[in-house]
């Protein structure tokens, strides 16, 4: 064979493979969330973030701890409130129906609850102001404070998708709370904003990756 023909068959095969459709990579995912998890690592963006183990710099850390002298008190005592209607936002969203007050009470007697709640929800933000970060920090966030902050009472079993919609909730409260008036310089909140996201990267990481441990 000339080389002329060889190399005219090689750009022929080149050609043909062109022109064939492109194929997904593995199985077709069902879900835009299916597909974040089964492609490769990503190196950009929040979802970057996330699979790369993400820590905070310490212009973050900086940040952080800004934002927490700048929350007065009416921001904490409105917390507990913001935590439940994020609870009941995530499943509306599901579209599961809302819990009965029948329900609760055949349950045995325990703590309160909501008290329960409220004490984890305060420690929970405390502890995302103050940047921590670990592989023991997302394990205490996976067997204890998603359960208690997003799960029904005595399940530890809590969905992602459900925890996925207490975060945005969250994040967006915390957006309208720094935005709520006009300001002559938004570079700050805007700032403070950028710092508590990354924080809740962190956040979001160990919900994504919790069957990891199994």
């Amino acid at each position: 064979m000339s080389t002329l023909e060889s190399t005219t068959r090689r750009r022929s095969r080149v050609q043909d493979s062109l022109s064939q459709p492109k194929q997904a990579l593995g199985s077709s995912p069902k879900t835009a969330r299916e597909k974040e998890l089964v492609r490769g690592p990503i190196t950009s963006g929040r979802q970057g973030r996330i699979v790369s183990a993400p820590q905070l710099n310490e212009e973050e850390r900086q940040q952080l701890a800004r934002l927490a002298q700048a929350l007065d008190w009416s921001f904490y005592v409105e917390l507990g409130d913001v935590a439940a209607r994020a609870r009941e936002v995530g499943r509306e969203l599901e579209g599961l129906a809302p819990r009965r007050r029948s329900d609760e009470a055949q349950r045995p007697t325990r703590p309160s609850l909501s008290n329960l709640r409220r004490h984890a929800m305060r420690q929970w933000f405390d502890s995302v102001l103050e940047g921590r970060e670990g592989e023991s920090y997302e394990r205490r966030l996976r067997s204890l404070y998603f359960p208690i902050l997003v799960g029904d009472a005595g399940h530890d079993d809590v969905p992602q998708i459900l925890v996925e919609h207490f975060l945005d909730y969250i994040e967006g409260y915390l957006t309208s709370w720094l935005f709520d008036r006009p300001h002559e310089n938004l570079v700050p909140s805007a700032q403070l904003l950028h710092a508590f996201q990354s924080a809740m990267v962190l956040q979001r990481r160990a919900n994504a990756f919790r069957d990891s441990e199994s």
